[in-house]
C-alpha cells in the first residue's frame, strides 16, 4: 500500500475520469430509453407537403432525383412529419415502374445535424418484407422489415441490391401503391406494431390504437440489441470486402 502512494496522482485522477464516463454512457442509455419507451409515434407520421415556402429539398435528394429518374421511378409527392410539426423532416416518395418497390428518401433537420436515408421496401406475396437502407435506424427486435443496410450506396446502387434480394428471396413481390403508397407504408407499420406489440415489446397509447411506443423491455432490446445488430452486421460486411480485395 504504501508503494502505491507516491502513483495515487496519478491513478486518482485516472479513476475519476473513468467514473465521468461510465456516467456519461450511462446517463446516454437511461435517456434514450427514456425516449423509446416514452415518445409517442403515430401510424399517419406523414402528411403531404403543401407550403411551398418550406419546399426545399436537401442536396441529398436534390441527388437522388436525376438517378430516380433514370430508372423509370415514378415521383409521388413529398411529404413533412405530421405530429411533430417542430421536426424538420422531408419525405419523397417515390413508386417503381413496376409497382413491386416504394422508395422513401428522405433528411431530417434537427438542431445538431441533418440525417439522410433511403429505403426500398418491397412485400413478397408470403407476407414478408424486405426493406434495404444506407442509413441506420431505430433496428428490427423481431426481424419484420426484412432489412438490410449499406451505407455509402447511391439511389441507383442500392435498388440493384435491393431488386437482388428480392429476387433471391424465393417469392413474387406483390404490386403494392397503386393508389396512395402512403397508405401502404402506414398500414405495414401497423402490422409490424401489432406483432411487437404480441410480442410485449410495443403498446398502444389510446383506446383507439392510433399512436404507440415502446415498452420499456422493447426499448432495451432496440437499445442493447437490435441497433448493436446493424452496427455489428455492417462491420462484418465490409471486413469480407476487404479481405476480398487483398
Amino acid at each position: 500500500m504504501d508503494m502505491l502512494l507516491p502513483y495515487s496522482w496519478m491513478v486518482l485522477p485516472a479513476a475519476a475520469v473513468s467514473a465521468c464516463i461510465l456516467t456519461g454512457k450511462i446517463a446516454i442509455a437511461a435517456e434514450t430509453l427514456r425516449q423509446l419507451s416514452g415518445r409517442r409515434r403515430y401510424f399517419r407520421y406523414l402528411v403531404a407537403l403543401r407550403d411551398r415556402a418550406h419546399d426545399h429539398p436537401s442536396e441529398y435528394q436534390d441527388a437522388t432525383r436525376p438517378l430516380a429518374l433514370a430508372l423509370a421511378f415514378e415521383y409521388v409527392h413529398a411529404y413533412r412529419a405530421y405530429h411533430q410539426t417542430r421536426r424538420r423532416l422531408r419525405v419523397d416518395l417515390w413508386r417503381a415502374a413496376d409497382r413491386e418497390t416504394l422508395a422513401l428518401v428522405s433528411s431530417e433537420r434537427t438542431r445538431w445535424r441533418t440525417r439522410h436515408c433511403t429505403v426500398f421496401v418491397s412485400v413478397m406475396e408470403s407476407g414478408a418484407r424486405i426493406a434495404t437502407s444506407d442509413n441506420f435506424n431505430e433496428g428490427d427486435p423481431l426481424g419484420l422489415k426484412g432489412e438490410l443496410i449499406r451505407r455509402g450506396l447511391n439511389f441507383r446502387d442500392l435498388y440493384a441490391l435491393h431488386r437482388r434480394r428480392v429476387h433471391r428471396s424465393g417469392h413474387a413481390p406483390e404490386t403494392i401503391g397503386h393508389s396512395n403508397p402512403l397508405s401502404v407504408i402506414e398500414d405495414l407499420e401497423r402490422a409490424r406494431v401489432q406483432d411487437l406489440a404480441g410480442a410485449g415489446l410495443a403498446r398502444y397509447r389510446d383506446e383507439a390504437q392510433i399512436s404507440w411506443s415502446y415498452t420499456p423491455r422493447g426499448a432495451c432490446d432496440i437499445y442493447y440489441r437490435a441497433r448493436p445488430r446493424q452496427v455489428r452486421e455492417l462491420h462484418a460486411y465490409r471486413a469480407a470486402q476487404a479481405k476480398t480485395a487483398e
